[in-house]
């Protein structure tokens, strides 16, 4: 499941996005560049499937990662 959701993340990653946020958190270099809005949508569909199983694997080598679980 956390392989399948990373490969999710980088597929509707943007550029232009990756960018701006880099901007706004200097020093941040592993950022994707996926939007809030998306992130919850795919943070709702984990709390509705085996979450327990997502968080005792999840990984946290890309912001958007470590993002996830706060919104669960």
């Amino acid at each position: 499941m956390n392989q399948k959701i990373r490969n999710e993340l980088k597929s509707i990653a943007e550029e232009e996005y990756r960018v701006f946020s880099s901007g706004l958190l200097p020093g941040n270099n592993n950022i994707l560049g996926v939007r809030l809005p998306i992130l919850r949508k795919i943070a709702k569909r984990i709390a509705r499937s085996d979450w327990r199983e997502y968080l005792k694997n999840a990984q946290d080598d890309y912001f958007e990662e470590v993002m996830l679980p706060d919104r669960i």
